[in-house]
């Protein structure tokens, strides 16, 4: 559709994707919202859900304007990480109104949403464990959660929980019939067990970015590390944020919920799956959002333990001041993506010791005449 309306002329392609972004901004706020009064062990009301908005509001508010998620909205190509995020929050979505007293059809447009996320990009194979996970950790009528509970919240909806977990037959279906299009198939840039040792480190560079987003890169065309000491260090950070999300589940379900939530959404380019790109920026989007409800719920908690008024103010001034920041940082990186020939010398610059952004920047060079 938009080829047929503008032809090659990236502006109608980017209109599009800004649109599914704002879009996901909104899906985004009905999930954080609604998952909010429920780990605050509340009732969910209309009161209540407008008591939560402010806190969504600022969530979503650093989401949509970081840096870190230039690379889903700015590269074209990348709509397909965009509509699955739109798909696995619409999923999420009409499974909480449904679990929120919603009727049965919320549960049928929930398993809806997560068929055409599989039919976007294979790792919305991820979506009916984070529900599950929040059916569990963030279930308003029932106690703390204990692994034991498991077995019964599946069974409470198995029905429902059976089509959901089979919609990623979908995702595999689609992957085998165009096999050809994935060479991690036919040329894995790494052994299983090599790629999952890498994804420790990787992100740990991932949430580096998330602090600090100025060194962003569209294909940083990192090679496996070997080295036994680093890789044993990623290791042990993997295994204790492990048992800090295991720990957290009797004593703070959001710190549970943000750690397994986070660890699902990038297991399936982050675990045992080696993909030929060892790091790609996009992939952060959607559990970016993690991180910035995390942060927002972070800074709420610490400014209720002002006096008064004032850490109300001090708060939402502190998030202003974040969203301001980043979005002066995300205008500046959307200019690697005006034109073909910016983003591959933005790529050089950034990895000079990647052999396909100096045989692409030499070619776009080329195009333009510029043979020297």
């Amino acid at each position: 559709l938009n080829y047929a309306v503008g032809g090659l002329d990236p502006r109608g392609y980017r209109a599009v994707n800004l649109a599914i972004h704002l879009l996901n901004g909104l899906l985004g706020f009905v999930v954080c919202r609604r998952l909010a009064v429920r780990l605050a062990g509340q009732p969910v009301t209309p009161a209540r859900l407008q008591q939560a908005a402010p806190l969504a509001l600022a969530a979503i508010a650093l989401w949509l304007v970081h840096p870190l998620g230039t690379q889903a909205v700015d590269y074209i190509y990348q709509r397909i990480e965009a509509l699955a995020a739109m798909c696995m929050l619409a999923t999420v979505a009409c499974f909480l109104r449904a679990a929120d007293g919603g009727g049965r059809g919320w549960l049928t447009a929930s398993v809806a949403a997560s068929v055409a996320g599989m039919c976007c990009k294979e790792h919305v194979a991820a979506v009916p464990v984070v529900v599950l996970l929040i059916d569990w950790l963030a279930a308003a009528d029932r106690p703390g959660p204990r692994w034991r509970d498991l077995p019964a919240v599946l069974g409470h909806r198995r029905g429902y929980y059976a089509a959901l977990f089979a919609t990623p037959l979908l995702a595999v279906g689609l992957v085998l019939a165009q096999r050809s299009r994935f060479t991690e198939l036919s040329q894995p840039l790494a052994g299983p067990l090599l790629y999952a040792a890498n994804q420790p480190l990787v992100i740990g560079r991932y949430l580096w970015r998330v602090i600090w987003p100025a060194d962003l890169c569209l294909d940083w065309y990192l090679w496996p590390v070997t080295d036994g000491l680093r890789l044993a260090g990623g290791i042990v950070a993997a295994v204790s944020v492990a048992m800090l999300g295991c720990l957290a589940i009797s004593r703070s379900r959001g710190v549970a919920l943000a750690v397994f939530s986070f660890a699902a959404l990038l297991a399936p380019t982050s675990s045992v799956l080696p993909v030929n790109n060892l790091m790609d920026e996009h992939r952060m989007y959607l559990p970016l959002l993690v991180c910035c409800c995390a942060a927002a719920s972070g800074l709420s908690s610490a400014a209720k333990g002002w006096v008064g008024g004032s850490g109300r103010l001090i708060g939402a001034g502190a998030v202003l001041v974040a969203v301001v920041s980043l979005a002066a940082v995300t205008w500046s990186r959307c200019h690697a993506y005006s034109s073909r020939l910016v983003m591959w010398a933005d790529v050089v610059e950034k990895a000079p010791w990647n052999p396909r952004g100096w045989q692409t920047l030499a070619l776009e060079f080329w195009q333009v005449g510029e043979t020297e």
